[in-house]
Parts: structure tokens; sequence; C-alpha cells
């Protein structure tokens, strides 16, 4: 029953502790020799990829069943190895590609499934 946009903030809080604690005893604090470059770019990461992706997100969950949202959520980390192949030619392992497959697979499925029962469907007259 808690909204949303305060859960996801709390999570990304507990994240950020939970990483802090994995870089002890190394500093949490960036280096002196940070541009105005890298902070920008760790700037737009934070407020952008994170914070305005959760948003939408979490606005877009309000309208999808949860297993669509659940499989089409799991396409962000199919991709993943895709976009590192296309950008920087980084080959993906055998088992990554594989799990892109069985996720993909099961995104197609439950389009075609949904497509044939709601073709099905009798539908009522009054």
């Amino acid at each position: 029953g808690a909204e949303p946009l305060a859960v996801i903030v709390a999570g990304c809080l507990l994240a950020f502790a939970v990483g802090s604690l994995a870089q002890w005893p190394q500093p949490i604090y960036p280096s002196a020799d940070w541009t105005p470059a890298n902070w920008a770019t760790v700037t737009y990461l934070g407020v952008v990829q994170i914070g305005l992706a959760y948003v939408l997100v979490t606005r877009g969950l309000a309208e999808v069943p949860a297993l669509e949202a659940s499989l089409l959520l799991l396409a962000e980390p199919v991709l993943a190895p895709v976009w590192a192949w296309l950008s920087l030619g980084e080959t993906p392992r055998t088992t990554a590609v594989v799990g892109g497959i069985v996720i993909l697979a099961a995104i197609a499925a439950n389009v075609l499934m949904r497509g044939v029962s709601s073709a099905t469907r009798p539908t009522r007259s009054i």
C-alpha cells in the first residue's frame, strides 16, 4: 500500500548503503582528479538513466499486466550484451545468448498466447 516512488527511493538508498559497504575500506567519495565531464556523466546516469527510468517504469506498470511487465523488464538485461557487442565489439558468451533467446521466446509466447486467447474468447450479447 506504499507510494511506488517512495518504495523506489527506499530501494535506491538501500542499494547505495549496500554498495557503499562493498567499497569498504575504500573511500566512497570520488578522487580529486575527477573532471567536470566525469561529474556530468555520473549525474546524467543517476538522474536520467536510473531516476527517469524508474519514474517511467512505475507509471507504466499501472497499465500493463504483471506477467507482461515482468517479461518486458527482463528484456533490458537481454539487450545489454547486444549493445556491448554492437558498440564495443564485445562477443557475448554462449550462456548469455541462450538466456536471451529463452527470455525473448517467453515474451513472444506470451504475446502470441494473449492474441490467441483474446481472438477465441466468446463475446457476450446483451
